[in-house]
């Protein structure tokens, strides 16, 4: 799994990266020690690569999606007032920027939709919580509510 983290995190800067790595390793620590500790609770997970999929995006989610969505918003508001962008480090962003960031996360926004999922399973405060929302949508998807 490691390997396709690797691959998803190669553009992204060295300080980023390694706290994705971090706090990925941390949870699927807790992934596993739930399994074992639980067997019997999580019969319905199947597929535990998979989880651990979900698990990595939601990181990618929460520490990359949505600071980027968060600053498109506000430059494009900075810039419909007149601004001609907005610098950020050694980086501006300006409307080109804005629109280029903004389909990047449609079409993100587009994929999970596509797959049954939106940004409330990423919102969870323990892999207990996370498990739980993914059984919820598992549950959905065979009564034929997620297409």
């Amino acid at each position: 799994m490691l390997t396709l983290i690797d691959k998803f995190l190669y553009c992204i800067p060295y300080n980023l990266r390694r706290d994705i790595k971090i706090e990925y390793g941390y949870k699927e620590r807790e992934l596993r020690f739930l399994l074992e500790r639980s067997p019997e609770k999580y019969t319905w997970l199947t597929d535990e690569e998979i989880v651990k999929f979900l698990i990595f995006l939601s990181i990618i989610s929460r520490r990359v999606i949505s600071p980027i969505r968060g600053a498109t918003d506000f430059t494009e508001k900075v810039t419909h007032k007149g601004a001609n962008g907005l610098k950020m480090g050694s980086v501006t962003i300006n409307r080109e920027e804005v629109w280029k960031l903004k389909r990047m996360i449609d079409e993100y926004s587009y994929i999970m939709r596509s797959f049954g999922l939106d940004d409330r399973l990423f919102d969870y405060s323990n892999m207990t919580d996370f498990l739980n929302r993914l059984k919820e949508i598992k549950e959905k998807g065979k009564n034929g509510s997620y297409q």
